[in-house]
């Protein structure tokens, strides 16, 4: 690639991320204040689920810098253990964010289903936990032998080791790619779908199917409401993490390696997700 061209798209990396590194601190820092402050009149497990999923999210974004810098400079200058523990940091907000989205899913289908009558602060602080240390298990592994972090894409983020073809790599992308990625997944869209057909039975059993009672406008303005949120949480998902997912398996499945900005870009949406999941699931989860 000519040096120019070359230059010229890792400045155009560079100053897109530097635009999300500000929109993500600005937005956060927002949607954080906005919901302590609900907290402190409700403290229901998905405002809290809400509020640590946007901490998860900020912790995310303050790794940006090292990966703005490394594009001006067009490569890694971090050394091994920078490399490894900028990925692992990543690794583990990323799968908490996804575990979050789906703890989400699922709290507010038991809650409208009415299968949880008692949500005390043991059970809101369990899931919670849960979500970290599900992150933190799976982004530890290839510290610990189960593959490794290793440079990705334009030499300017770390990731795993989805590049190889080694027994090792391969078995941890398909655990990966399974309990992190295909799980949620499936959990969020059953959930969701789950939620809206339970509102569609409850509100044709309100109307009798002739009867027009007072508040039914508004019921099936609710209606039409949760059809939008369920698209918008499942495309979120998708959008994020289906291009990444698609080309890390790619890469493991094909002889020689892809080209760099192709593994990029798709690292670079997965890292954008934070802008708009708390758009998502912030406003629009109310």
């Amino acid at each position: 690639m000519d040096n120019e061209v070359a230059g010229a798209i890792y400045s155009l990396v560079g100053l897109f991320m530097i635009l999300i590194f500000i929109f993500g601190l600005v937005l956060y820092g927002f949607v954080i204040l906005v919901f302590h402050s609900i907290l402190r009149e409700s403290k229901t497990c998905t405002n809290l689920l809400i509020l640590s999923l946007s901490y998860c999210n900020l912790f995310h974004v303050f790794s940006y810098p090292l990966n703005i810098v490394s594009c001006f400079q067009r490569g890694w200058g971090y050394g091994r253990l920078g490399c490894e523990i900028d990925a692992f940091w990543v690794h583990w907000m990323a799968i908490t964010s996804v575990a979050h989205l789906m703890m989400l899913a699922i709290d507010r289908y038991l809650s409208v289903k009415g299968r949880l009558s008692i949500k005390g602060p043991v059970y809101i602080n369990l899931t919670v936990a849960f979500c970290w240390l599900y992150g933190l298990l799976w982004s530890s592994l290839p510290l610990t032998g189960w593959s490794s972090y290793e440079l990705e894409g334009m030499k300017i983020s770390c990731s795993a080791k989805f590049g190889s073809n080694a027994a090792l790599d391969i078995s941890y992308y398909i655990a990966l790619f399974i309990t992190d990625y295909t799980l949620p997944l499936v959990i969020i869209v059953l959930c969701y779908v789950g939620i809206y057909m339970h509102i569609r039975r409850h509100n044709a059993l309100v109307f009798n199917g002739t009867t027009a009672v007072p508040g039914q406008d508004s019921a099936s303005s609710i209606e039409r409401k949760l059809v939008n949120i369920v698209i918008l949480m499942v495309c979120s998902f998708t959008v994020a993490w289906t291009p990444y997912a698609v080309v890390c398996f790619i890469m493991m499945t094909r002889q020689g390696p892809l080209n760099p900005i192709a593994t990029t870009i798709p690292a670079i949406i997965a890292k954008s997700s934070p802008c708009y999941f708390p758009i998502v699931y912030g406003l629009k989860h109310s």
